[in-house]
């Protein structure tokens, strides 16, 4: 689909890309096709789509002859989709916010392998969705299309200075690389700048039991200020006592000057293991 045709199709149905969410249609059925290819999909394969938009992917998806379950949120969006593939049987659609999407609906279908998913989410969002896929922990492959500067955020390794909280939770359940950029002059509306597509590949489940809840949390936690000290983070999140914190930070071999960004993805597992432990303590 060319950008003309995106245009008229949109204006057709009475959707105008909304500039503060960061809406931006993809308009090349090309990169639509190397998207697909990117997830290696087969007729055994349960895909879910977050944001099919005008369905340049979906089609791709369809064709390939997995079963694809749509979720999108916009009615007028979803109207245009139903109409456009109520002929494919292995099309279904979900219209609701995926952030609100319970993991049942993810297993109804009647495969046994793990679901993929791919998404070109908008701007705005990406940033939720991406937390919402890795702490969902069910999808074994993730091809997702992103502003570039959020790709090089899930792309950035645990303990470089750049590493965000979104790092640390990309790098903790999958293996990231990038597939390719696409300029931006492949959107409608034209964003400022480029976009990368990433392929995420689920990593082997660690062996030791992990409270995957309380991970996440300390994550965030120790995010919120990340150019300060671990101790003073710890401190003001989880209100343990300084001798209890030098302790954790030995135990996880962290001098006591470690910032956030200068832990490795074991280290923020076992500190937050640790800080766990020290919170359930009675008083």
């Amino acid at each position: 689909m060319r950008k003309f045709e995106l245009k008229e199709l949109l204006k057709e149905i009475g959707v105008i890309p909304q500039k503060l969410l960061g809406q931006n249609f993809l308009a090349s059925d090309e990169i639509a096709g190397r998207i697909v290819d990117a997830a290696a999909l087969s007729k055994d394969d349960f895909v879910v789509e977050v944001g099919p938009g005008l369905g340049v992917v979906t089609g791709k998806i369809l064709d390939s002859g997995a079963t694809l379950l749509a979720v999108e949120i916009d009615k007028k969006l979803s109207g245009y989709l139903k109409k456009r593939f109520s002929s494919c049987k292995n099309f279904q659609l979900l219209v609701q916010d995926f952030l609100l999407l319970k993991q049942r609906m993810l297993f109804s279908h009647n495969g046994s392998k793990p679901p993929k998913l791919i998404s070109n989410p908008p701007y705005r969002g990406a940033k939720k969705i991406i937390k919402r896929i890795t702490v969902m922990n069910v999808f074994s492959t993730v091809v997702i299309t992103l502003q570039k500067e959020v790709a090089d955020t899930l792309l950035t390794e645990a303990g470089d200075r750049n590493a965000t909280a979104l790092t640390y939770y990309i790098r903790y359940r999958f293996k990231a690389r990038k597939l390719f950029t696409i300029p931006n002059n492949f959107f409608y509306p034209t964003p400022t700048i480029s976009s990368s597509t990433i392929l995420l590949e689920k990593r082997k489940q660690p062996k030791k039991h992990i409270n995957e809840i309380f991970l996440f949390r300390t994550i965030d936690h120790l995010f919120r200020s990340k150019r300060k000290m671990l101790k003073n983070n710890i401190k003001s999140a989880f209100n343990i006592p300084p001798r209890c914190i030098e302790t954790i930070l030995q135990k996880s071999g962290l001098q006591p000057q470690a910032r956030p960004t200068d832990l490795t993805i074991e280290q923020m597992v076992d500190i937050s293991e640790l800080i766990l432990k020290e919170t359930q303590k009675k008083p």
